[in-house]
């Protein structure tokens, strides 16, 4: 059985990259899970979540941290590559892991698609043959 580690470089951790992925707005929601996603230009999709108090204690919370983070980890091979994710759960009560990773990979594809519409095309290049220089 291939093993499908979570590692560090996959967490968002900023709170400027979380900032960054709620200002594009790129989403999609079930009556389990609220996703956001920002396009990136290269590496790992990478995920943030986004629990708040409304659902429950710290125990509460922190297991749907884990819940979220084992689904991601389990389905990373099938999701689209370059993505900063921020999952923000609605359901008030805790679902299985199944249905978790069956609605996050649903709704990952469909924030995905959304932002790929919405990305404007590359720009036209400058006038007179010259290239500019890398950012």
């Amino acid at each position: 059985m291939p093993r499908y580690p979570f590692r560090p470089d996959q967490r968002v951790r900023q709170p400027a990259e979380y900032e960054a992925v709620f200002a594009r707005k790129h989403s999609a929601g079930d009556g389990v899970l609220l996703i956001f996603v920002d396009l990136r230009t290269t590496g790992p999709s990478r995920l943030g979540t986004s629990v708040g108090k409304r659902l429950g204690n710290s125990v509460i919370r922190h297991r749907w941290k884990r819940l979220l983070r084992e689904a991601f980890r389990l389905a990373q091979h099938e999701l689209p590559l370059a993505l900063d994710i921020v999952v923000v759960p609605r359901a008030t009560v805790i679902p299985t892991l199944t249905q978790i990773s069956q609605s996050l990979r649903k709704l990952i594809n469909k924030a995905h698609r959304k932002a790929r519409a919405a990305r404007p095309a590359d720009p036209p290049p400058p006038a007179g043959g010259q290239t500019p220089p890398p950012p």
